[in-house]
């Protein structure tokens, strides 16, 4: 089942890509190569309102990706590489590379084996915060608070604002709600908003039983090796705006 935005988002890709529109306009957009942008790569299930699930693909499906890439004359190369080539504007075929960000667990368990297999250089972004604990990963606890709750009150400054969440379609307002307001915070005040959600919903927000099959912390998936990069992401994976770098709003 899509959500309205995934379903126009898929519908415009489409349409540019069965009408034409793509090969028409590759001469003038066309660019030295691609940048593949990863988070979680897993077989477990994803939660049942599947809110994040745009945040995970299969073993499976990234393997059948990096074979369908290579068919398509792609040369999958390290991160280095692809800025090499736009410095000295010396890329030759059409480039890629894969990314992953957060530093999941299953970047190693999963992911690792299939870009061994392919012999593919990949980069894993890994946020600080979110490895030692200092960060939350709000995207996911927000979802299970959504789920679990029936109504939530959005503190306000007043009484609050109070928004039903019975239904999926009224889940799925909830948390698109909450999401905008979290990812523009700050990090405290999206902590003691996220607590205060969690009390509603009755959701232990400090379970430790939650990052089970979370972050790697300072297993071999932070380590890097041939082919296989590490890179330091914002420490805890705010959006730019909430970090007060600027960005829309």
């Amino acid at each position: 089942m899509f959500d309205e935005p995934d379903l126009w988002r898929k519908l415009a890709i489409d349409t540019a890509r069965f009408g034409g529109l793509v090969h028409l306009t590759r001469p003038l957009v066309g660019a030295v190569g691609v940048i593949l942008m990863l988070h979680r790569v897993t077989e477990l299930p994803a939660h049942p309102l599947g809110f994040n699930r745009h945040l995970r693909i299969t073993p499976r499906f990234l393997d059948k990706l990096i074979c369908c890439m290579k068919a398509s004359g792609y040369n999958l190369v390290s991160l280095d590489e692809i800025v090499d080539a736009l410095r000295h504007r010396s890329g030759t075929g059409r480039l890629a590379t894969i990314t992953a960000d957060d530093g999941y667990r299953d970047n190693l368990t999963e992911a690792l084996p299939v870009f061994e297999t392919h012999a593919t250089p990949f980069t894993i972004y890994i946020a600080p915060g979110l490895v030692d604990g200092a960060a939350d990963l709000w995207w996911d606890i927000l979802e299970e608070i959504v789920a679990a709750a029936a109504t939530l009150t959005l503190p306000d400054g007043g009484a609050g604002t109070v928004v039903a969440a019975r239904t999926r379609a009224e889940k799925g307002a909830a948390l698109r709600r909450r999401a905008e307001l979290l990812g523009r915070s700050p990090r405290h005040w999206q902590r003691a908003l996220l607590a205060a959600l969690a009390r509603q919903a009755g959701i232990d927000f400090s379970a430790p039983a939650r990052c089970a099959d979370g972050l790697a912390g300072a297993c071999p998936a932070c380590r890097p090796s041939a082919g296989h990069h590490r890179g330091a992401h914002d420490p805890s994976c705010q959006s730019v705006r909430a970090a007060g770098c600027g960005g829309p709003g």
